[in-house]
């Protein structure tokens, strides 16, 4: 799924987003977000019958760890699309 979403960040927002290495992070950053809310705080707690948007410390640590990816995979692709 997480590779079905990189794709939609391709697909969707890669001709913006690639134009400059900050542009890249920025991008990358906020669809890492937007993710992280959708899954994080509010699927996944619906799936479980919990609180919606319900932060601690787990959830934190949740979003430095999708962010970290999505700028990882964000540079990864621009590598591969850039060549």
């Amino acid at each position: 799924m997480s590779i079905a979403t990189r794709i939609g960040f391709i697909l969707v927002i890669g001709n913006v987003a690639f134009k400059s290495n900050g542009a890249t992070v920025l991008w990358s950053m906020a669809y890492a977000v937007a993710w992280w809310v959708m899954g994080v705080l509010i699927a996944m707690p619906l799936m479980f019958g919990q609180v919606l948007f319900a932060l601690d410390a787990t959830t934190l640590l949740s979003l430095m760890g999708h962010v970290i990816y999505g700028l990882i995979m964000a540079f990864v692709a621009k590598k591969i699309i850039t060549k």
